[in-house]
């Protein structure tokens, strides 16, 4: 939240809005205090993160992308013993929905997930994405059969696709998430990311072709980032 600039005049807090001032004083004391952390625009940095005490499924094998040794190997085994625990406890505890990617850990988190979804799938709306630079007509089925394959599942409860690109060919993606959704191997089609322009032209191609409609969107929303409400 930017602050006032030097030399300009000072806004009137009494003429505002209450509840706008307040928040933005929240907003620059929140923002404060992530950068004094170690954060850079709402994300943690790699050091940051490596002393977070929070299980993050899949986030320790995507910090180490090149081939670790044996005991680097042993201390990510139990990390992920760790992650699963910690989902098998939020199933228990209630938790039903869980989103996950392939590129989360590099599909590490969609095994980890595995491993603590194991004998309760019926109970879990399992949602995941599929990378822009997979999302051709042979490349989404690939990913979602690998996502399939990690998840040890017979479907995707929501498949994203994860961003927009350019190369990618919107009629072509949009058609083989109709045809995955008639296989059965997901349940329902979804964008992430994408622009209100794009959502619009999206549901435009769905509608004419006879295509399975996108029934949701996924953007970042939180304290940091409030792009939503523009």
């Amino acid at each position: 939240v930017p602050e006032v600039a030097e030399g300009a005049a000072p806004r009137d807090a009494a003429s505002e809005d209450p509840g706008v001032v307040q928040r933005e004083a929240v907003l620059r004391r929140v923002v404060r205090q992530r950068v004094a952390e170690g954060h850079r625009y709402g994300v943690a940095d790699e050091e940051h993160a490596g002393r977070s005490r929070l299980p993050c499924p899949g986030r320790a094998w995507r910090r180490h992308r090149q081939r670790p040794g044996d005991v680097e190997i042993r201390r990510l085994r139990r990390r992920a013993a760790e992650e699963a625990a910690a989902l098998k406890l939020g199933i228990e505890l209630g938790l039903s929905l869980i989103d996950t990617a392939e590129m989360y850990g590099s599909g590490k988190a969609e095994e980890i997930l595995a491993e603590a979804a194991a004998g309760k799938r019926d109970q879990l709306f399992i949602v995941s994405k599929v990378l822009p630079y997979n999302a051709s007509l042979k490349g989404t089925i690939e990913a979602c059969e690998r996502s399939l394959k990690r998840l040890k599942t017979d479907r995707i409860d929501v498949y994203y696709i994860h961003w927009p690109d350019t190369l990618m060919n919107l009629d072509e993606t949009l058609r083989t998430l109709d045809d995955l959704v008639k296989q059965g191997k997901i349940l329902y089609a979804a964008c992430s990311n994408f622009p209100a322009w794009l959502v619009m032209r999206s549901q435009w191609i769905c509608d004419v072709k006879g295509y399975v409609p996108l029934v949701c969107g996924q953007y970042p929303y939180n304290v940091i980032e409030r792009g939503m409400e523009v």
